[in-house]
């Protein structure tokens, strides 16, 4: 049985509307409940249980007729606007949730259910494992299911990304095993090793002992790169676009009049385009020594040329230039 009830505030005069399901072992009238609205129950809170009457308003025998005749009455007071009532909503089906079916409400009655159990478990776990200093682990069914979906999208990403990288790397492979430059490579290594493949066991360490010690030789003295040897030519280019990128005009002009022996002057060539000189006496003197060490490797030099070239250097370098008068 279902009934139709108004509950009254009887300080304030203020009024629910409302329906109930009268349990079976009880009737309308001798029924305690007021009422489960929000406003309601603060209501009861603050004034007491004493403070509030129920009126039984009308009994119905089905559910879907307690719904229609709460609304009516809801709508025909204008309960939900009006401050004389408790009521925010217009009742009926809509402050209920939907039913579902029996199946539905079996699993949805289980997964609760087991996520309960999973909750209370892992809540002993985890005491003990912050008393051992670990870590805790996850509360609920729903994060740890989440922690397995990420790990598993993200192994799935990461193998992606090392298929991808492997196919690039094999396409770069391909790419260069096919390009002239690594056939060339190829080609004159096989022609520096013709002719010096022997069988180890036709000849004796003894025997070839003399070949071997001129193979490492020519090895030790040639200066290799990317399987090829590189030539003076090679060598002299490579210097002078190393010379050109750092700015140093005067390893430039003494490369460009043949100057061979340049380590000799290293150290005294570098304190010119780097060193800060706090006495020009000194600055001078050290162009006369580095003017002299190069005359005498037959290179042209004076002092101003020197003095001029050394300034490029520096100001190409964002160092002190400086300016001397009667060179």
């Amino acid at each position: 049985m279902h009934y139709i009830y108004i509950t009254t505030n009887i300080i304030n005069g203020k009024k629910y509307i409302g329906q109930r399901k009268c349990p079976d072992n009880k009737i309308p009238k001798t029924d305690p409940y007021l009422g489960s609205g929000t406003a309601l129950i603060k209501a009861i809170n603050k004034y007491g249980k004493d403070n509030f009457t129920k009126e039984i308003f009308r009994t119905c025998q089905t559910q879907k007729q307690a719904d229609r005749i709460e609304t009516k009455l809801i709508i025909r007071h204008n309960a939900c606007d009006d401050d004389m009532y408790y009521n925010i909503s217009c009742g009926g089906q809509n402050n209920r949730s939907e039913n579902h079916s029996e199946i539905t409400s079996k699993v949805m009655s289980n997964f609760y259910k087991d996520d309960y159990n999973y909750t209370s478990n892992r809540i002993k776990v985890n005491r003990q494992r912050y008393l051992n200093g670990l870590k805790p682990t996850f509360y609920t069914i729903a994060e740890r299911d989440l922690h397995n979906l990420r790990l598993k999208f993200t192994k799935e990403h990461n193998d992606k990304q090392r298929a991808y990288k492997n196919k690039v790397k094999a396409l770069a492979k391909s790419v260069w095993r096919n390009s002239e430059a690594y056939n060339t490579i190829k080609q004159q290594k096989y022609d520096d090793n013709k002719g010096k493949r022997i069988d180890a066991g036709a000849m004796s360490w003894q025997t070839n002992r003399d070949g071997r010690i001129a193979s490492m030789r020519d090895t030790w003295d040639k200066r290799k790169t990317n399987g090829y040897v590189v030539d003076n030519d090679y060598k002299r280019k490579l210097a002078i676009a190393k010379l050109e990128l750092s700015g140093n005009y005067l390893g430039l002009y003494l490369v460009n009049n043949g100057m061979v022996n340049i380590l000799s002057i290293r150290g005294s060539m570098s304190n010119l385009l780097s060193r800060s000189y706090k006495d020009i006496r000194n600055y001078t003197k050290q162009l006369d020594n580095v003017c002299q060490l190069i005359n005498s490797n037959d290179v042209p030099m004076t002092v101003s040329l020197l003095h001029e070239l050394v300034s490029k250097s520096r100001l190409f370098k964002g160092l002190d230039v400086y300016y001397i008068i009667d060179l």
